[in-house]
Formats: structure tokens, sequence, C-alpha cells
């Protein structure tokens, strides 16, 4: 170990201790075994579909191989440099499972419960039933809210508070274009990630949102 005086970068005063080992030479295998060029791990991820990631390549000067040139890291960029970000839309097949990569895998590596919930991932995709994270996309964002905040009591939707001169305290909603306020209610939980409790929470706070130029009626 070699631990020398230096002025370089000091925490404090004008100089430091650096203390740092000397480079050691591995000369033998680091494990007893080790994948072969072509074994593959294949696991099925949810919803049909499955990933495939080969557990060895060939590299060269430190970098990675591609079977052919094609397949460079240029041209990877270059054809996302072509991409017209607005010409992507939710109705399109690949847009949807790109989605579904991204996702899957900000939540499987930044998951903040994997030392206090055993969790099985392989089994988390189709629904992971966590409320701290969301997907959303500005064009599906409602512009506009009733003025309303309300609250489930007793099996009835009912108003808590109101900034609408017709509407008061306690009124029940009975109907909402057309669909019975529970039902509604109920459907909106399905497509929101959490406990039962955030799910309703979250789906009576977005109960009612849409266009701002929707015409209402009490």
């Amino acid at each position: 170990m070699v631990a020398p005086l230096t002025s370089e970068n000091p925490h404090t005063g004008s100089r430091s201790l650096l203390i740092h080992d000397e480079p050691t030479v591995v000369t033998e295998a680091l494990f007893d075994a080790r994948p072969e060029v072509g074994e593959l791990v294949e696991r099925e991820i949810g919803a049909g579909l499955s990933s495939r990631v080969p557990l060895a390549l060939f590299s060269q000067a430190g970098k990675t191989l591609g079977p052919e040139p094609p397949y460079s890291l240029a041209t990877l960029l270059a054809q996302l440099d072509e991409v017209v970000i607005d010409s992507l839309a939710a109705d399109d097949e690949s847009v949807r499972l790109g989605d579904i990569v991204i996702a899957w895998n900000v939540f499987q590596h930044f998951y903040p419960y994997f030392d206090v919930v055993d969790v099985d991932w392989d089994a988390q995709l189709t629904h992971i039933q966590d409320g701290h994270g969301r997907v959303t996309h500005s064009s599906y964002m409602p512009q506009g809210r009733l003025p309303l905040l309300l609250d489930w009591i007793e099996g009835r939707v009912v108003v808590t508070r109101s900034l609408h001169e017709e509407i008061e305290r306690g009124d029940i909603v009975e109907r909402l274009d057309g669909v019975g306020a529970e039902r509604g209610l109920l459907d909106a939980e399905r497509y929101i990630s959490g406990s039962p409790q955030w799910k309703r929470f979250r789906a009576l706070r977005s109960f009612g949102a849409g266009d701002v130029r929707t015409l209402w009626r009490s």
C-alpha cells in the first residue's frame, strides 16, 4: 500500500494523504466456469412477450463487436436521429411495445423495495400494483376537472366540497356520461396501479376529468 502526501485537491488545508493500493495483475481465471459464445437466456416477461439475452459476446480492444457493420453504434444513433418524435402515437403497436420495454426496465432496476418485499419479478409486468410510478402522455392528460371534491361514502360517490353554485356538499353523484357513478369509478380503478386505497383516491380525484370544451350539467 502506498500513502504519499499530495497537494492536489485537498479536503481542507494545503495537503492530503493519498492512499491507494499498487495495481494487481490477475493471471488466473476468476470463475470456474464461463458461458460460451452463443449461449442465451430466454425468459417469458408476460403479456405474450419474451426476452432473449446473450451471455457472451465477442470483443476487440475492450469494445463489443456486432455481427455486421450495419449494427454499429453509429448506425443506431443515425437511425434514432431520423425518428420523428411527433409522429409516434399510442395506436402504433411498435410504440406500445417499446414503452413496455422501457417501463419494465426502469421498474426492474429502480424498484425501491427489493430489500423489504419478496418480489417474483417475472410476474410483475402485467400489473406491478405500485402507486409510486405512472406512465402518462400530454396528449392524453385531461385538460379540465369538475369543480368538486368527491369521496366514497356508504357505497355512494358523495360531494365533500363544491365550487359550483348549484352543487352542494353532501350531494350524491348518480351517473356520469350515462354510466352509473360506481361503475365509472371501478372502471377507472382498473387502470391505476397501487393499493386499493390509492386506486380509490386517484379514481375519485380524476372522476369527471376531460376536455375543458366538454359541456356538462348538474
